[in-house]
């Protein structure tokens, strides 16, 4: 697993992780190369706001642009008729990140009661 997901010269592995980085580059957190460790571990991210305490809204974006971005690289190597461009995968993964962050979006509707996700939290991602 960790060969398709980190080390695989395949379509669409590279092009994923260089927009991975980029993206976390661009909201201040730290990027780590791909490692199974690292993958294993984007479920359980900690980031600390300068007063100490957590913060849920930069976790919660780690969380899904790693996941997803895993996701991507997966069902791309899995399509093995296909080779794909760049800008396939740039687009696929952007597809994939959007649908997710309307999701949250779409969580916080008042309809859901207690359930609904705070605006403040998907303001954060």
């Amino acid at each position: 697993m960790e060969h398709i997901i980190a080390e695989c010269s395949s379509p669409g592995q590279k092009e994923v992780w260089k927009l991975i980085k980029m993206f976390l580059e661009h909201h201040s957190i730290l990027w780590h190369p791909p490692t199974m460790f690292n993958i294993l571990a984007c479920v359980t991210p900690v980031f600390k706001l300068p007063g100490g305490n957590r913060d849920i809204g930069k976790e919660c974006f780690y969380q899904i642009i790693i996941s997803l971005s895993i996701q991507t690289i997966w069902n791309a190597q899995c399509e093995k008729n296909s080779s794909f461009l760049p800008e396939e995968i740039h687009n696929r993964w952007l597809k994939r990140i959007n649908k997710r962050l309307d999701l949250d979006c779409l969580m916080t509707c008042k309809h859901f009661s207690r359930k609904a996700l705070g605006k403040d939290l998907v303001l954060r991602i």
